[in-house]
């Protein structure tokens, strides 16, 4: 159905009941189309605007925040290393106030959830997370034991298959209990 057969059932429906004047007839000309012009086979027009977030220099919104922070960092240093500082202290004091689990527990639900969204960024994070505790791990095997004998780093490598020998009784317990035996007899 198109505008035109549109206003004309329209206006025979307004007649019918008496309600066609000239008033409600120029009222309905300044409604939108029913119909969207694509739907027509009005072809659309190449010039229009698309629907995102650039402003007209072709800038995004990240520009404009990147362009904000430059500002500040120019005109008032100290605000920047305040602020730096603040955010720092404000994260220490949530973290240590909810506790490791707390946080544990949001950075699992965090990761679980975007390996069902997009399980190709969630390896390359968790391989950027395996090379940064490798790291460490090699940084604190330089210091001394006492200072670091308490302290586990976490394993970002993925679960192990099950081994098939794991049901199996360990032989060295075996030669253990027999050379027990043996010197039992002995």
């Amino acid at each position: 159905m198109t505008d035109t057969n549109t206003d004309e059932a329209i206006r025979m429906l307004l007649r019918e009941t008496g309600h066609g004047t000239s008033k409600q007839l120029e009222s309905r000309k300044k409604l939108p189309p029913l119909i969207e012009p694509e739907a027509q086979g009005v072809a659309k027009d190449k010039e229009a605007k698309p629907r995102s977030r650039i402003s007209a220099l072709g800038l995004k919104p990240r520009h404009f925040i990147l362009i904000a922070l430059v500002t500040a960092a120019i005109m008032r240093p100290w605000l920047v290393l305040w602020g730096s500082l603040l955010f720092f202290a404000l994260a220490t004091i949530l973290y240590f106030s909810l506790g490791p689990d707390f946080w544990t527990n949001k950075i699992t639900r965090l990761y679980l959830w975007l390996l069902r969204k997009s399980p190709a960024s969630a390896e390359k994070i968790r391989l950027a997370a395996r090379r940064t505790s490798r790291r460490m791990e090699k940084m604190l095997e330089k210091l001394p034991a006492r200072w670091t004998s308490g302290l586990y780093l976490p394993d970002f490598d993925p679960p192990a298959q099950h081994d098939p020998f794991d049901d199996r009784p360990d032989p060295f317990e075996r030669l253990q209990q027999v050379a027990s035996d043996v010197e039992k007899t002995a």
